[in-house]
């Protein structure tokens, strides 16, 4: 009984529960830093997000057609 104490000791002390939560940090914040990383730099050269937001130059409008005579009627 005395050696399951103490072997439950070593599993739950403070160094083993830090370098642990250590590892599982690094784990879970190289699982997200590593695959952007490829991501960017698979994609730094690439312009298609640059031209699909570019604004296309707009037309100029059309001026006003000139109406002929009272009430929008022409010339009779």
């Amino acid at each position: 009984m005395n050696y399951y104490y103490q072997s439950h000791e070593h599993y739950n002390s403070t160094s083993s529960i830090g370098k642990y939560t250590a590892l599982i940090a690094v784990l879970v914040v190289g699982s997200f830093i590593i695959p952007m990383a490829q991501y960017f730099w698979y994609v730094k050269d690439d312009d298609s997000s640059d031209k699909f937001f570019a604004k296309a130059a707009e037309p100029e409008p059309e001026p006003p057609k000139k109406k002929g005579g009272w009430f929008g009627g022409g010339k009779v």
